[in-house]
């Protein structure tokens, strides 16, 4: 029974493995009319995936390899984001709406007075915004995705994550050409996608226990600017929220609640001072 349990796991985990990193890939292919290297990718990242379950590369894990991988992504995102960020393909308009909204701090400061293009509203939401705009406003914009991934990496530092797991996330994230393409193009869905893991390992490492509450008024101020990034994404401190329910109530109430009162201060601020509140589009 334990055999077939654990037959049952690896056959899981390489699926899920497949549905995160090896199929989304097939979008760039696509993109560039490649898709015919689709099969080249399964057999390589699956011997991946396979490498990584029978310790292949144990040895070379056990290294600082999470360190030569910040430098690989701050230097990427330094030499190409100029360069990709002009391009319609495989551009986005992801960096846009950060950097767009962002800029109108110097004018009006309502964000959400200024349009992507006639097709295209902005999406993300005020506290997202106002967080990330030195990027923007500093002229730093390919640092952005970057630095999130080094926040990530603080994150599981501080938690004293061993260095071995730590070189497997760096190449399990490597592993993606959509990581790639988010890194390079601009995108915030790669940043706020490392921010709600971020936060969420400090939730499940500090708040189980009792904990000094600057800490957690910390915690849950940014899980609530987080959950601004986008206007349906103020589910996320609900689902934390009820996650920590289990080993903390205490600590989960106040999380909810600082994390609610933060992201709906900024939402209903900047929808009263702005005609069109852009991020509502995204309910349709």
């Amino acid at each position: 029974m334990k055999s077939l349990n654990w037959n049952l796991q690896k056959i899981t985990d390489c699926i899920l493995f497949n549905l995160i990193i090896v199929i989304p890939s097939f979008r760039l292919l696509d993109k560039f009319h490649y898709l015919v290297l689709a099969v080249p990718l399964i057999v390589t990242l699956n011997f991946l995936y396979y490498g990584l379950h029978q310790n292949f590369f144990s040895r070379f894990l056990k290294g600082k390899i999470w360190i030569f991988s910040l430098i690989i992504y701050f230097a990427g995102a330094a030499s190409l984001y100029p360069i990709v960020s002009k391009r319609s393909n495989p551009g986005s308009t992801g960096d846009d709406a950060i950097i767009l909204a962002a800029k109108t701090l110097k004018n009006s400061g309502k964000l959400y007075d200024v349009y992507i293009n006639a097709n295209t509203p902005i999406s993300p939401g005020p506290g997202w915004i106002l967080l990330n705009s030195g990027f923007p406003l500093l002229n730093l914009f390919f640092l952005f995705g970057p630095v999130y991934i080094l926040l990530v990496i603080a994150v599981l530092k501080y938690s004293k994550i061993p260095d071995y797991l730590i070189n497997t996330f760096c190449l399990l994230i490597s592993s993606s050409l959509v990581f790639w393409e988010l890194l390079f193009n601009g995108h915030d869905y790669l940043s706020l996608s490392f921010a709600f893991f971020a936060i969420f390992i400090l939730i499940f490492k500090l708040l189980r226990t009792k904990i000094e509450i600057w800490k957690l008024l910390l915690i849950g101020f940014f899980l609530g600017i987080f959950s601004t990034s986008r206007i349906v994404f103020i589910a996320f401190p609900f689902i934390y929220s009820f996650f920590l329910m289990n080993f903390n109530k205490r600590n989960a109430y106040l999380l909810l609640l600082i994390s609610i009162v933060t992201n709906l201060s900024f939402n209903i601020y900047y929808y009263s001072v702005n005609d069109f509140f852009q991020p509502l589009h995204i309910f349709t």
